[in-house]
C-alpha cells in the first residue's frame, strides 16, 4: 500500500484485496445497465468501456467488522496526467461500474457539467468515481453485500487525438471518514492506460475461430462484436477484409494446376462455400493478399469492398478459408501462412487493425514418434529406428505408395484411429519388419488401397480398404482388423479367427468383409466328486466362460458351442447291446440336475468326434438344438459335462484315450472350430502305472514313475510359475528323484501316503517344493532329502514332519516352523517375496535359529509402498522391513537378505 496523504498507516494493516485489470467490453441492453440520473444521448444503446479494474475483497463480513478500517470509505480513483493545457473538457464521456448483484451502473460525465454545460477535468487532481452514487460506501459495506466490484470508464477518441500523451491512472483507495482531508490509502496495484491503450481499446472488435472445414486446409469464422454508435461514426466507412500472408517467397499454381484456392461464405452472399482458385499467384515473403478484393476481381467485380458498416449490419457473420493440394504442402514444408481479419482506413489504408485474433497455419504433424513430430507420414518412416511406433495424428494422404525398407526392423504404424489414403492402388509396401495397429477407442483407422507383404508383417487394428497380399518370403501374421474382401484366414495366428459378413451397399452390390478378433476363453476344470451327486462319472469337466470384450461377443456371438468328445481308435460303444456307458450333463437353466444320455450303437473312427449336447438333443427329441456363445454367456453361464464308462469296457479297451474339449464353431463352415480352454485327454489307468496325479488344472496323469508325473506336470505349465500336482493314491518313488525345471512345485498328497523307496534320493535343484495335505511322507530322512543353495523344502505339519525337519536341521540346514504349521527347509539363509492371487505381494523369510539375524528396519511391514524390491527370478540383494508370511502356496521369486550385522 502506497500511502498518498498525511497519515501514517501500517501497509502490513491494510486489508487485502484481489485486483485484477480486464479487457474492453461493449454493453449492450442485453447487459441490463442503468444509467444514473437519465439515459445517455439517444441512439447510443450499446456502450464502449476501454479501461477496467475489478476488485475483490478477501476477507469475510466478521473479519471486516473487527477491522479497524471497517468505517472507512471505500472507491475508485481516476487521476488524469499528459493534458495538452492541463486540463481538458470530458463532456461526452462517462464512468461506470458493476457493484456486486447490482448490475452496471452507468455515469455519464454530464452528470458533473457546470452551468456552461461543460465538465472540466484537471491535471493531477484524483476524481471518486462511487462517490458520485454513494459517498459513503464502507469496507464493511463492501465485505457484507458489495463484496465484488468493477469500476470502468470511456474517453471519447477526439481527446485522446488533442492529447496524445495523456494518461488515467485507476486505482483503489481507502480513506479515514474523520479526516478533514480527501486523502486515500491505495490498496493492490494501480492501472496505468496510455492514449494508445485507450484508442486501441476503442477499435470494434470480432471473435475469430477456426472452423471445421475437411474440404479446406483451414478456415476461419468472423463474427462482429457489439459496437456502439461512436465506433461506426469513426470506422462504418473503413473497409474490412480476410487476409492472406506468407512467410517465404511463393508462387500459387506456377506450374499451371491448381494448387489451391481461396473459399469464402457468408449468408447473404450464398448459404454454399464459393471457391476461388489461385492463378499463378505470385507473392513474397511477409507479402500479403486481401482475399475478397481478390476474389471480386476473378469473379468481375473489381472494386467491390466491404465496409465495417455492411459487416456489422447486414454480414454479421462470415467465413473465409483456404485449401492446399498436399503435393504442395508436401513440396514447401516450411510453408507458414497468416489468415486474419483486417480493417483499413478508407483514407490512407496504410492504416490498419487487425481484428480479433490471427491464425498462423503450418502444416499439421502428421505423424509422431514418442513426442517428436513429423509434417509427413513419410518423414516419420525415415526418421525410425529399430523398436518406434510411428503414431498418426491425423489423416496422412500419399502420392505415392509407401515403402518400408528391408532395413527397417520392429516398426510400428498406430493408426490411431485416422486413415492413410494413397494416390496409388498400392498404399503400402513392406520389405522390413512391421506392425500396423490402431490404439483409438473404436478402432475406426484405415488403409485405404493395397498392402502387399514381401518381409514380415503383423496385422494388429484398423481396417484394410484393399487387397492384402502375401509375396515371395513375406511372412505375414494376422491378429485384429478389419479386411474388406479380403481372406485373411490363411494367416490369422492361433488364437485368433475371423467373421465373414455381408452388407449391402447403396447401389445394391454386396461387400464382404473379415473381422478378426481374440478367441473367448474359458476356465475349465473337473467336476469335484462332491458336485456330482448319485451320478458316478468316469471323468467331468466344468466350464465357465471368461468375460468377453464387445467386437469378441460382435465376431463370435453367433458362433455355436459344444462338448466335443474324440477318440483315438475304432471304437462302437454299445456294440453288444448292453450299455457302455453314457453321457451326462447339466446347467442351471436345463436342469439343477445331471442328465444322463446312454450311448445308443455309436460307432465312431480314430480322431472322430461326437458333438455331445447336439448329440443329447437328439436322443431327447430337440434335434437341431444349438447354443450360441451368445447364449452361454448370457444365461447359461456355467456348465457341467462327463462320461462314463463301465470297468469292463476299459479293461477290454486298454489302449483307448478319450479327449474331452469344448469347442466353438463357425456357423458359416462348422469344419472351422476352435477349443476353448482346455483339451482334457483320459487315459485308462495301466498295470504298470504305479503313480496316478492331478496336474494343475486338475487333469488326471497316469505315470509308471514319479519322474514321469513330474516331467509331465512340469511340461504343461509354465516353467518360470511351475505347477500344482495331487496325489491320488498311494504311491512310491523307485528311483533317485531329482525335482528341477521349474521355480515352483507344489505336492498335495490329500490323504495318501508318498514313499521314498530303500537307497533312493529326494534331490530339489534351484526349485522351491511346498508338500501339504494330510498324508505321510514314509522313507524321507535327514540323509536322503538333498537341498542345494537355491531350494526350499515345505512341509505339512503331520505328526512325522517335525521329526524330519528337526534332522534336517541337525544337519546344517536352516529350519522356521511357519504361522500356518508348516516347516520349511534351506541350506541357507531366505527371504522370499510372494506373489498372491490378486498379485499382490507379501514377504516371508527362514530365519537361521541358531544366531541372531539382524535385517534393516525390522518393523512389521504395514504397506506394500515401503518396500523398495526388483522384480525378479534370480538372487539380488535387499534390505527391507519383514513380516513373516507362509510361502506354503502361490508364486514367489527369491531374494537373498543382507549380511548380518552380528
Amino acid at each position: 500500500a502506497v500511502v498518498m496523504g498525511a497519515n501514517a498507516v501500517v501497509a502490513s494493516e491494510l486489508p487485502k484485496a484481489q485486483i485484477s485489470v480486464l479487457e474492453p467490453i461493449t454493453l449492450t441492453p442485453d447487459d441490463g445497465y442503468h444509467v444514473l440520473n437519465g439515459s445517455l444521448m439517444e441512439g447510443r444503446d450499446n456502450l464502449r468501456l476501454q479501461a477496467l479494474m475489478n476488485f475483490k475483497a478477501q476477507d469475510t463480513l466478521a473479519e471486516a467488522e473487527k477491522s479497524p478500517y471497517a468505517k472507512y470509505y471505500c472507491d475508485f480513483y481516476l487521476t488524469f496526467s499528459g493534458l495538452k493545457d492541463g486540463r481538458i473538457d470530458a463532456t461526452g464521456c462517462y464512468l461506470a461500474g458493476k457493484y456486486g448483484e447490482y448490475g452496471w451502473i452507468v455515469i455519464p460525465t454530464e452528470f458533473f457539467a457546470d452551468d456552461k454545460g461543460e465538465f472540466i477535468i484537471e491535471e493531477g487532481v484524483s476524481y471518486p468515481v462511487i462517490a458520485v452514487y454513494d459517498p459513503e460506501l464502507t469496507y464493511e459495506n463492501i465485505c457484507d453485500y458489495v463484496k465484488d466490484f468493477t469500476a470502468a470508464i470511456y474517453i471519447k477518441p477526439e481527446i485522446l487525438d488533442e492529447n496524445p500523451d495523456f494518461k488515467v491512472t485507476l486505482e483503489l483507495g481507502m480513506r479515514d471518514p474523520d479526516s478533514e482531508t480527501e486523502e486515500f490509502f491505495r490498496i493492490g496495484d494501480e492501472a496505468v492506460y496510455t492514449a494508445d491503450y485507450l484508442k486501441k481499446a476503442f477499435m470494434p472488435t470480432a471473435t475469430v475461430s477456426p472452423v471445421e472445414n475437411n474440404d479446406l486446409t483451414f478456415a476461419l469464422n468472423f463474427t462482429a462484436d457489439p459496437v456502439d454508435e461512436s465506433q461506426l461514426e469513426k470506422f462504418g466507412n473503413w473497409y474490412a477484409d480476410f487476409v492472406l500472408t506468407v512467410n517465404k517467397d511463393v508462387t500459387f499454381n506456377a506450374n499451371g494446376g491448381a494448387d489451391g484456392y481461396l473459399s469464402g461464405q457468408y449468408d447473404e452472399w450464398s448459404e454454399n462455400w464459393v471457391n476461388v482458385p489461385f492463378e499463378d499467384v505470385k507473392m513474397k515473403a511477409g507479402e500479403s493478399l486481401k482475399i475478397m478484393e481478390y476474389a471480386a476481381e476473378l469473379m468481375g467485380e473489381s472494386g467491390l469492398k466491404l465496409t465495417y458498416n455492411d459487416v456489422y449490419s447486414f454480414v454479421k457473420e462470415f467465413n473465409c478459408g483456404v485449401f492446399f493440394e498436399p503435393a504442395y504442402l508436401a513440396e514447401n514444408p516450411d510453408l507458414k501462412v497468416t489468415l486474419e481479419l483486417r480493417m483499413y482506413n478508407n483514407e490512407d489504408e496504410t492504416e490498419s487493425y487487425v481484428i480479433g485474433e490471427t491464425y498462423t497455419f503450418t502444416e499439421p504433424a502428421v505423424a509422431a514418434i514418442g513426442k517428436v513430430e513429423y509434417s509427413t507420414l513419410q518423414a516419420a518412416i525415415a526418421a525410425a529406428v529399430s523398436n518406434d511406433t510411428v503414431k498418426l495424428l491425423k489423416n496422412a494422404k500419399l502420392a505415392e505408395t509407401l515403402v518400408i525398407p528391408a532395413a527397417q526392423e520392429d516398426l510400428t504404424i498406430d493408426l490411431n484411429g485416422c486413415e492413410i489414403n494413397c494416390a496409388t492402388a498400392d498404399a503400402i509396401s513392406n520389405f522390413g519388419e512391421l506392425t500396423i495397429t490402431d490404439s483409438s477407442e473404436y478402432g475406426t483407422g484405415f488403409i485405404c488401397g493395397n498392402f502387399t507383404n514381401s518381409g514380415k508383417a503383423y496385422l494388429r487394428g484398423g481396417a484394410i480398404l484393399g487387397e492384402i497380399s502375401n509375396g515371395e518370403g513375406g511372412k505375414l501374421y494376422v491378429t485384429g482388423g478389419v479386411y474388406f474382401d479380403a481372406d485373411v484366414r490363411q494367416w490369422i495366428v492361433e488364437g485368433y479367427a475371423a467373421s465373414q459378413f455381408k452388407e449391402q451397399i447403396e447401389n445394391g452390390d454386396e461387400v464382404i468383409y473379415y473381422v478378426v478378433a481374440k478367441l473367448p476363453t474359458a476356465t475349465v476344470t473337473p467336476v469335484p466328486d462332491a458336485e456330482l451327486g448319485d451320478n458316478s462319472l468316469t471323468f467331468a469337466l466344468k466350464f465357465k466362460a471368461d468375460s468377453v470384450s464387445d467386437l469378441q461377443m460382435a465376431v463370435f456371438g453367433d458362433w455355436y458351442a459344444d462338448f466335443v468328445l474324440t477318440v483315438n481308435k475304432d471304437v462302437t460303444f454299445n456294440n453288444n447291446g448292453e450299455a457302455d456307458g453314457y453321457l451326462s450333463g447339466q446347467y442351471d437353466e436345463w436342469s439343477k440336475n445331471w442328465v444322463n444320455v446312454p450311448f445308443e450303437d455309436v460307432k465312431m473312427k480314430a480322431g472322430e468326434s461326437l458333438k455331445i449336447m447336439e448329440y443329447a438333443a437328439e436322443l431327447l427329441g430337440e434335434s437341431g438344438l444349438k447354443l450360441t456363445y451368445n447364449d452361454i454367456c448370457s444365461f447359461v453361464k456355467e456348465f457341467n459335462c462327463g462320461v462314463f464308462f463301465k470297468p469292463e469296457f476299459l479293461s477290454a479297451n486298454p489302449d483307448l484315450k478319450v479327449s474331452l474339449s469344448l469347442k466353438m464353431f463357425n456357423p458359416e463352415n462348422e469344419n472351422e472350430s476352435y477349443v476353448i480352454g482346455i483339451n482334457y485327454e483320459f487315459t485308462p489307468p495301466a498295470e504298470t502305472d504305479t503313480v496316478t496325479v492331478r496336474d494343475q488344472n486338475g487333469l488326471i496323469v497316469n505315470c509308471e514313475t514319479m519322474k514321469d508325473a513330474i516331467d509331465a506336470v512340469i511340461e504343461k505349465g509354465d516353467q518360470v510359475d511351475g505347477g500344482k500336482i495331487t496325489v491320488v493314491k498311494n504311491s512310491e518313488i523307485k528311483e533317485d528323484l531329482t525335482v528341477t525345471g521349474t521355480r515352483n512345485l507344489f505336492f498335495d498328497l490329500g490323504a495318501n501316503k508318498l514313499t521314498l523307496a530303500d537307497g533312493k534320493n529326494f534331490k530339489l535343484s534351484n526349485v522351491n517344493v511346498a508338500i501339504t495335505g494330510s498324508g505321510s511322507l514314509e522313507g524321507f530322512n535327514a540323509d536322503n532329502v538333498i537341498l542345494d543353495d537355491n531350494s526350499v523344502l515345505t512341509l505339512p505339519p503331520a505328526a512325522a514332519i517335525p521329526a524330519l525337519a528337526a534332522k534336517l536341521e541337525g544337519k546344517g540346514m536352516y529350519v522356521t516352523q511357519n504361522e500356518d504349521d508348516t516347516w520349511s527347509v534351506a541350506t541357507k539363509f531366505q527371504l522370499q517375496i510372494q506373489m498372491s492371487d490378486d498379485g499382490s505381494p507379501s514377504i516371508g523369510f527362514l530365519k537361521d535359529t541358531r544366531r541372531v539375524y539382524v535385517v534393516e528396519s525390522s518393523s512389521d511391514l504395514m504397506s506394500w509402498s515401503q518396500v523398495e524390491y526388483e522384480e525378479t527370478t534370480g538372487d539380488s540383494e535387499v534390505a527391507v522391513p519383514l513380516k513373516w508370511q507362509a510361502p506354503a502356496s502361490g508364486q514367489f521369486f527369491r531374494v537373498r537378505a543382507t549380511e548380518p550385522t552380528k
